[in-house]
């Protein structure tokens, strides 16, 4: 890695710490707007996805309760519209979630759903 003479080259956990700063201080309001957006629109996969982003976004933040308030709508929209892979998949992230709050019965419970679902969504594709 080339470094700038003269100036220090910071360490892993300060670059860490800037990245996740960046990492979460855009992307909120762009997926807060095309959740709006695509509400307005009447687009329940697009409504599903913005929904999974800010799920995604609240549990890189450690924020538990939101991440899966937000993946749990998500996956809902996606069920609605018959999309049941992506349902699927927010499933495990609903596991994620649970895990990182320490309900290791309900992560047991939804990733082995997650895990059956998927099993028959690969068979039958």
């Amino acid at each position: 890695m080339a470094t700038t003479p003269g100036l220090p080259v910071p360490s892993a956990t300060s670059a860490r710490r800037r990245i996740s700063a960046a990492s979460t201080r855009w992307p909120r309001p762009c997926t807060r707007r095309a959740l709006e957006l695509a509400e307005r629109t009447g687009d329940a996969q697009q409504t599903g996805q913005a929904l999974s982003g800010l799920g995604r976004l609240a549990l890189h933040q450690g924020d538990l309760d939101q991440a899966t308030a937000h993946y749990t709508q998500s996956m809902a929209r996606f069920a609605a519209i018959g999309d049941l892979r992506r349902a699927t998949l927010i499933l495990g992230n609903l596991g994620v979630v649970a895990i990182n709050s320490g309900d290791l019965a309900l992560a047991e419970k939804r990733l082995t759903e997650h895990l059956d679902n998927a099993r028959r969504w690969v068979t039958t594709s």
